[in-house]
């Protein structure tokens, strides 16, 4: 019989972390969001789905277009 321990910790952030979380899940959000919609573009007209590495270097270019440099700002663990 196997015994389990649970540790359940509470996060209370104060307001500016709170608005710099909520910034990277943003960030989060966005990037799989703009990815989901290339994946299924390419999927739609060549019948095919996009690879790690494709989209990690798409990530890439978003991050320098000016449009999206946003996505710099969150740790790269994040997106």
């Amino acid at each position: 019989m196997k015994i389990r321990k649970v540790f359940q910790f509470k996060l209370k952030p104060s307001i500016p972390q709170t608005q710099v979380l909520r910034n990277y899940v943003g960030c989060a959000c966005f990037a799989y969001n703009k990815a989901l919609a290339l994946q299924k573009e390419i999927y739609e007209k060549e019948q095919r789905k996009l690879s790690y590495s494709e989209l990690a270097h798409c990530l890439v270019v978003w991050k320098k277009e000016a449009e999206t440099s946003f996505l710099k700002e969150p740790p790269a663990q994040i997106l």
